[in-house]
């Protein structure tokens, strides 16, 4: 949060005409997306469910759908990241507190099932949940940073075939394809963006975050 920065020059990409520098600001967790997603080895027609409807859940959405995902499900907890899911393209939003998640798509997919899952939140509950949705042979692809041990069942593991996967950040590839993404309109990042600060009211800033997370997304701090 200062005025200036100094950086390895190599390590500075130019950004193109058009873009604001408030979705320049978002450029970074899009990249996260766009990595995960090339992690996951997403096929054409492909059924997701992405766990976690904040900031990284629904920029993986947004990079899901336009990698060819045949249908989108989006959970959380909160109605207003599911509503802000399915303005930005989500075929399906849940609220997993309201509905029984394991059940819901049992019943309505039935043998079919999932064939990729997307965990944004990575704490026990949501990696649990996506372990029991899955059917056999579904890779699922923890995207959320666990902040503790979680424990696994691993005899569904084990008896499913399940792929286990992790992603972390990105590389300067998927950077850069996320400013094209962002650039050319197919990633939309404005609407993550719920509260604006100045530099001097940074700490409303961050009471903000911690105390209102059902009206939070993004917030931007305006150097």
């Amino acid at each position: 949060f200062a005025e200036y920065i100094a950086v390895p020059k190599d390590k500075v990409i130019k950004l193109p005409q058009g873009i604001s520098y408030h979705e320049a600001a978002l450029i970074e967790p899009a990249a996260v997306a766009v990595h995960a997603v090339k992690r996951a080895e997403q096929r054409i027609g492909d059924r997701v469910v992405i766990l976690g409807a904040g900031p990284i859940g629904l920029l993986v959405m947004q990079v899901a759908k336009i990698s060819g995902a045949g249908e989108v499900i989006v959970t959380d907890l909160l109605d207003y990241r599911l509503k802000k899911a399915r303005d930005l393209g989500a075929d399906r939003a849940i609220n997993s507190r309201r509905e029984n998640l394991v059940s819901l798509i049992q019943g309505d997919y039935g043998e079919e099932g999932i064939d990729l899952i997307y965990d944004c939140v990575g704490i026990e509950e949501t990696v649990s949940q996506a372990i029991q949705i899955a059917r056999k042979g579904t890779k699922i692809l923890i995207v959320g940073v666990p902040e503790e041990k979680i424990g696994v069942n691993l005899a569904y593991v084990q008896d499913r075939e399940l792929e286990l996967w992790g992603s972390l950040m990105y590389v300067r590839e998927d950077f850069t394809t996320s400013i094209d993404l962002i650039h050319q309109g197919k990633v939309r990042v404005r609407p993550l963006i719920s509260h604006h600060f100045t530099l001097q009211e940074i700490d409303k800033a961050f009471q903000k975050i911690l105390t209102m997370k059902e009206e939070v997304l993004k917030v931007l701090v305006q150097i």
